[in-house]
């Protein structure tokens, strides 16, 4: 997927989402809180599966909120 230069996009990033984060774990916490008040919930997604064999199969789900003591949270230090 190819992006288009944005500077809007970038400014939100740079100084809404990750503004003050001198680590990876505060940018984890910056876009979990961006996410959190900017989402709207439940959202329908479609999430590609890699099958053994290096095939993919493609299916539908919800998600329904987002944890911020989730698996990948606490794997990277911030929960």
């Amino acid at each position: 997927m190819s992006r288009t230069h944005d500077p809007a996009r970038e400014h939100r990033i740079l100084y809404e989402i990750i503004a003050d984060c001198y680590d990876e774990v505060k940018e984890y916490m910056g876009w979990y809180y961006y996410m959190a008040e900017n989402l709207v919930f439940p959202i329908d997604v479609t999430v590609r599966f890699r099958l053994r064999g290096g095939a993919t199969e493609m299916k539908p789900a919800r998600i329904m909120e987002i944890d911020p003591k989730s698996e990948q949270s606490r794997r990277s230090g911030w929960a």
